[in-house]
C-alpha cells in the first residue's frame, strides 16, 4: 500500500508543477450548482488539492472537466469524499461515476446513501442540453 501511495502522490506532485496544462487558470464549467454539503470543484488548483488532500488521483479528469464530459466535488459530512458524475452529452445524461474516501477507500453506508439522494435531486432538478455550450440549468 505504502509503494501505491508514494506512485499517487508523485503523480500529484508531477501534476501540480510540471504538467500544469495551458488552462489551468481557466474556471471549470458549472454544470452542476453546489450545495452546502456537495462543493463543485471549479479550477484545476481546487482539483489538484483534492488528489492531494484526499490522496488519489483525480487530477487525470482535468480534460474530461474542461470538455464538459465529467464534474467533480468535494463532500465534508459524515465523511469527506470525493465525488465524480459523468456527463453523456450523447444521451443527454448524467451517471454517478464514483464516491471515494481517503486513498480510494469505499464511503461509509451513509455517505452513500446522502450522496445516492443528492445525486437523485440532481437528475431531477437539472436537463442536460445537447450543445456543448450549453450549461444545465434549473
Amino acid at each position: 500500500m505504502a509503494i501505491i501511495q508514494q506512485w499517487i502522490d508523485h503523480r500529484n506532485d508531477i501534476e501540480r508543477l510540471e504538467h500544469r496544462p495551458v488552462d489551468a487558470d481557466a474556471p471549470y464549467p458549472k454544470l452542476i450548482a453546489s450545495e452546502s454539503n456537495f462543493v463543485a470543484i471549479d479550477n484545476y488548483d481546487a482539483l489538484i488539492n483534492e488528489g492531494m488532500t484526499q490522496k488519489h488521483c483525480i487530477a487525470v479528469y482535468h480534460n474530461r472537466i474542461v470538455a464538459r464530459h465529467y464534474c467533480a466535488f468535494k463532500m465534508e459530512h459524515p465523511q469527506r469524499v470525493s465525488i465524480g458524475v459523468k456527463v453523456n452529452k450523447r444521451i443527454g445524461m448524467l451517471e454517478l461515476d464514483q464516491i471515494k474516501g481517503i486513498r480510494n477507500a469505499i464511503a461509509i453506508n451513509e455517505t452513500q446513501e446522502l450522496v445516492y439522494a443528492w445525486f437523485e435531486r440532481v437528475k431531477k432538478i437539472y436537463k442536460l442540453g445537447h450543445d456543448h455550450q450549453v450549461e444545465l440549468k434549473a
